[in-house]
């Protein structure tokens, strides 16, 4: 599905589907699911390669727990700005820092967080580099955020918005069998906040809004 929802039955484009292998549990297949997508893409929005040092906002989220792991995989130095630094370290991250995104300079800031503070992360960008904001889980910048963009000028950043819904089917699917093949191969791990039957759907709503929750909240139905 394109823009989510709750239900006990869709109907969907045939072609959309995927068979997940045996291996590969029902709850690791919705825990990694377009989270994962989401984070491999912003990397490639990226262009993330061996050796970058990247900082992901938010490493505790959905996206965040995601893009720590890939950004690993790929090879790169991955900070995680997170409130939970020993799960983080858990996932391979390399260092921990609070969520204002420490002292340190990044090649790569993936951002699916924004917020109040999204403008305060491009001098935390090394010159001619790049964030990406895939997400905005803390709510919209402020009307100053361009402030923090050109306060930067000098250092010549690229910032991107980055939506699923922008990509076609095809680059979706390919993700997405890449995805699979990690989490069969133990590449990938689902981080679980846990399982709630659909009808408590507002307590997982709940967790999330106040911060307390580590990866994804599966639906049991």
């Amino acid at each position: 599905m394109r823009g989510g929802g709750y239900a006990e039955a869709i109907c969907v484009d045939a072609q959309t589907i995927v068979q997940f292998p045996d291996s590969v549990s029902f709850d690791a297949a919705v825990g990694t699911g377009v989270n994962a997508i989401v984070a491999r893409l912003s990397l490639e929005r990226a262009n993330v390669t061996q050796g970058d040092a990247v900082l992901v906002r938010g490493a505790g989220g959905g996206i965040g727990t995601m893009a720590v792991q890939l950004a690993v995989e790929i090879c790169a130095t991955c900070t995680a700005a997170s409130s939970k630094p020993d799960q983080a370290r858990s996932l391979g991250a390399h260092a921990v820092v609070g969520r204002d995104g420490g002292a340190g300079m990044y090649d790569v800031i993936i951002d699916p967080v924004a917020g109040g503070d999204a403008g305060t992360f491009f001098s935390k960008l090394k010159p001619n580099d790049r964030i990406v904001i895939c997400e905005a889980a803390g709510g919209f910048p402020p009307p100053d955020f361009g402030m923090g963009l050109l306060g930067a000028f000098f250092a010549s950043p690229t910032v991107s918005a980055f939506s699923l819904n922008s990509v076609s089917p095809k680059d979706v699917m390919g993700a997405i069998h890449a995805v699979i093949d990690m989490v069969a191969h133990g590449r990938l791990s689902a981080v679980l906040a846990g399982k709630i039957a659909l009808e408590k759907v507002a307590e997982a709503h709940r967790a999330l809004e106040d911060g307390g929750a580590t990866g994804k909240f599966v639906i049991a139905m």
